[in-house]
């Protein structure tokens, strides 16, 4: 092998391991990048020199990667795979632009162009980290997911239809054709990024409707327990003077739910309402679901409510995942009691706790992962998706802390933002 050979074949390398990099980031996955490089190096010794081979390898490859490297579902793995051929037609089209206007006339110019590949997949790389840019939302919502993947497919399609039919023509044919692609390239990336804005906007706006929905039962709630609150004083009375306190018992018993209730409601509107209202929108409605249930119970000791490292929409997953985890739990236990306290750390840090009971000690080593869980018949996305959200974080230097523990009675989940 000459050393053309061999520079040709780690500047391949450092392209693949580029694009792994880069599609992991648009879909917020957190893989080492020891992996990366040796897959990286797996799928460049794979590149053989035969198109069809060459394009059959290599799609093999980065589905390969997506599935066991980064544990991806099929629906995930579909929209990365598309994505990062998209991503790589893109820039060897724009490469091959670049070639037919400077026209080299020695082989050794493939390396250069090459090495610019890599600087443009390098400076992509760095735009996303800076910016913040992120294609997760186009995985929420089905319709938007079926839209994005047919668009980038259809762009696919007809690349192929020009690299592997289109290559005889005349020079002016072909970049006629790179221009094309371009605009169609373009076209489709400012597409997929409208849709993705779109998709998170109908995220936002579910939350907002959760936060107005559970704010309409609140106060229905309220002004029905308004009206009842004489029929129980006149019927507590009732029953006083005929001395039928048994009856008084029960009576308290069978309103007290409803009360407590009432009251939790009162506490986290009057703290979280107008300060962080999606997060009001979720405990509002775990309230609910808790009801006649469980004991749940909600202590907002915290003074200073301004996120920071988080966006409200990040803090209501996290929040809702965790509480779906401990509902569930508690249910299962024999005291059935939720407990969630918000307090301040440091003055600027906000610490949630969420505590509920459990009948014995599970283990909590690997409880963070996909698919793994501490209840028969559950998918364990819930903490996994917790632990996504403070990846995330940690990745763009946000303190945020995340920790789960648990004892004999209890399952405390502490999370620090």
């Amino acid at each position: 092998m000459e050393i053309g050979d061999i520079i040709a074949a780690l500047l391949n390398w450092g392209q693949i391991f580029l694009q792994f990099s880069i599609i992991t980031n648009l879909l917020k996955i957190r893989i080492h990048w020891g992996v990366t490089l040796i897959a990286s190096a797996i799928t460049t010794l794979l590149l053989f020199e035969n198109l069809w081979i060459r394009l059959a390898f290599f799609i093999g490859c980065i589905i390969v990667y997506y599935v066991f490297a980064a544990k991806m579902e099929v629906k995930s793995m579909l929209l990365a795979v598309s994505m990062h051929f998209f991503l790589s037609m893109i820039v060897n089209n724009l490469l091959e632009l670049t070639y037919f206007a400077v026209n080299p006339s020695n082989s050794e110019s493939e390396n250069i162009f090459r090495f610019v590949g890599i600087l443009i997949y390098l400076a992509t790389l760095l735009i996303i980290r800076r910016c913040k840019f992120h294609a997760e939302f186009l995985l929420r919502s089905k319709t938007i997911f079926i839209i994005s993947l047919t668009t980038m497919v259809i762009t696919l399609v007809t690349f192929t239809n020009h690299a592997y039919f289109l290559h005889e023509v005349d020079r002016l044919t072909q970049i006629l054709n790179s221009v094309w692609m371009l605009v169609m390239h373009s076209t489709v990336i400012f597409i997929v990024f409208v849709l993705n804005k779109f998709a998170s906007e109908i995220e936002k706006h579910e939350l907002h409707r959760l936060h107005t929905d559970t704010l309409d039962k609140s106060l229905d709630i309220q002004r029905g327990q308004m009206h009842g609150h004489c029929n129980i004083i006149s019927t507590l009375l009732g029953l006083s003077e005929l001395k039928n306190y048994d009856r008084i018992d029960s009576f308290l018993k069978e309103t007290a739910s409803e009360l407590i209730f009432d009251n939790t409601l009162i506490a986290i509107s009057d703290k979280l309402k107008d300060s962080i209202p999606y997060l009001y929108g979720v405990l509002a409605k775990s309230s609910m679901q808790a009801l006649g249930k469980l004991r749940f119970e909600i202590d907002v000791a915290a003074t200073y409510l301004k996120l920071e490292t988080v966006s409200e929409a990040q803090l209501s997953r996290m929040v809702g995942n965790l509480l779906d985890n401990a509902l569930e739990a508690a249910k299962q236990s024999a005291d059935k009691i939720v407990k969630i306290r918000i307090s301040n750390e440091m003055r600027r840090k906000i610490r949630i706790v969420i505590t509920n009971s459990v009948d014995k000690q599970v283990d909590t080593s690997k409880l963070c992962q996909k698919g793994i869980s501490s209840k028969e018949g559950h998918s364990g996305f819930g903490l996994y998706e917790v632990r996504t959200v403070v990846d995330e974080c940690e990745r763009d230097d946000l303190y945020v802390e995340f920790q789960i523990s648990c004892t004999d009675k209890t399952f405390t989940a502490d999370l620090l933002i």
